[in-house]
């Protein structure tokens, strides 16, 4: 059975087509969870009670999931939102995903808007996430940071939030390697999986000419 993180740890809330809202928890006991209202949506934009989504939590091999229901909010200093579980965690580990597609440009738009978009380039990519490396060591990014990314693929690009998952020194080189994972909808993934699938192809007909 996978164990809910202790209290303060990061959490992110899957909320009306954003996977990506940070939140943290604030408490949790034998099927329930009282986490932070989530970071832009707070008491603003919460939903009515009974509404069901997924919040997760990521660590560098893998995503946990786990579909909760609000039950109820406290409008306190933080307003928190209580949760009720609706059924088990699933953990969705990087490598079930087929990883490949190197190569391709790639640009992230930080916290800071048009301001802070960076071109690099594409290290690895799968249905849950990309590994691009960029010549500064310095982003300015935090573990669990939003971002926005545009992908050039084989057919057409691709467009998704997603959050930081990490940061690697790259084996060669300079610079560093982040690794951001998100939650494509059903066309966007099979765009990345063509694209993959296309490259892997591509890299094999590249070794036999070198035979």
């Amino acid at each position: 059975m996978l164990q809910i993180p202790d209290v303060n740890s990061l959490l992110f809330i899957e909320l009306a087509g954003n996977a990506g809202y940070r939140s943290r928890i604030e408490d949790s006991g034998d099927g329930t969870l009282a986490v932070a209202a989530p970071i832009r949506a707070g008491d603003i934009e919460v939903p009515p009670d009974g509404t069901e989504f997924n919040v997760f939590w990521t660590t560098v091999r893998a995503r946990t999931v786990l579909p909760v229901r609000l039950v109820g909010v406290s409008r306190q200093k933080p307003v928190i939102w209580h949760l009720e579980q609706t059924g088990e965690c699933t953990r969705v580990t990087r490598r079930q995903f087929v990883r490949g597609g190197g190569g391709v440009p790639i640009v992230l738009t930080g916290p800071g808007g048009a301001a802070r978009e960076v071109e690099s380039t594409v290290m690895d990519l799968s249905e849950g996430g990309v590994r691009c490396r960029y010549p500064d060591a310095d982003l300015g990014l935090d573990v669990g940071d939003e971002v926005r990314i545009r992908v050039a693929l084989s057919e057409a690009g691709t467009e998704q939030r997603a959050s930081v998952l990490g940061f690697r020194p790259p084996a060669e080189g300079g610079g560093t390697d982040v690794v951001l994972t998100y939650r494509p909808d059903e066309v966007a993934a099979q765009l990345i999986r063509r694209h993959v699938f296309a490259w892997e192809i591509d890299q094999r007909r590249r070794e036999n000419a070198l035979r």
